[in-house]
C-alpha cells in the first residue's frame, strides 16, 4: 500500500499482503504491516547517526506525495524539522528552491509509471540546504511508493572523487569535470 499513518505505532507504516492459493482455489489472503521508522532502525542501527555510512550525511524516505515519511535525527535537525513530526511534514514547502526543485523530481508521476524504464529513474542534484552546498542522490522504490533519497554534502562527494580519481584516473577525471 501507500504509506499511512499509523495512530497506535504513532510511525508511517506500510503493508504488504498476497492473496493465498492451495491448489488453485483462493484460500484467503495474507499480510503484514510494517513500521517505517522500524524498518530504518534495522536498516541503519538504533543510534542512527553513528551507525551511517557517511560522515554527516543523512537518508530521507519521502511519499509520492513528497511527504517526509522517514529520516534520522541529523535529517529532522538539518531539515528544521522536530524530531518525529513527519506525518505533517511536506517536503515539497522546505525553504530552499534547490531542495523544492529535487523534492518535484523525486515525486514526478513518471517515477510511478510502470512504463518508465528503471534506467530513467532516480537522480543526483545538488542543492542548497542552510547555506551548505548537499547532493542528494535518489530513486524511487515503486513497491512501496515511496523515494529513497542520501543527502550529502558536497566536501564528502568530492572526497570519494578524489580518492577514486587517485585510483581510476580516466574514468573518474571524466565524472568529476561532469560534477563540481
Amino acid at each position: 500500500t501507500k504509506p499511512f499513518w499509523g495512530n497506535s505505532v504513532k510511525s508511517w507504516v506500510i503493508s504488504y499482503y498476497n492473496p493465498v492459493y492451495i491448489k488453485n482455489v483462493y484460500k484467503g489472503i495474507i499480510g503484514i504491516d510494517i513500521s517505517i521508522s522500524k524498518l530504518m532502525e534495522i536498516l541503519l542501527g538504533e543510534r542512527q547517526n553513528k551507525k551511517f555510512t557517511y560522515e554527516n550525511s543523512y537518508p530521507i524516505l519521502a511519499s509520492q506525495d513528497g511527504i517526509l515519511v522517514a529520516t534520522n535525527s541529523l535529517g529532522y535537525e538539518n531539515l528544521n524539522i522536530k524530531e518525529g513530526a513527519t506525518a505533517g511534514t511536506n517536503l515539497l514547502n522546505f525553504n530552499s528552491d534547490s531542495f523544492k526543485k529535487v523534492i518535484s523530481k523525486m515525486v514526478d508521476p513518471k517515477s510511478w509509471d510502470p512504463d518508465t524504464s528503471d534506467k530513467d529513474l532516480g537522480g543526483v542534484e545538488k542543492v542548497n540546504i542552510n547555506n551548505k552546498e548537499y547532493y542528494v542522490f535518489y530513486f524511487p522504490v515503486r513497491t512501496a511508493n515511496l523515494t529513497f533519497a542520501i543527502v550529502s554534502p558536497l566536501e564528502n562527494v568530492e572526497k570519494i572523487v578524489t580518492l577514486n580519481i587517485e585510483k581510476s584516473k580516466p574514468a573518474a577525471s571524466a565524472l568529476k569535470s561532469k560534477i563540481m
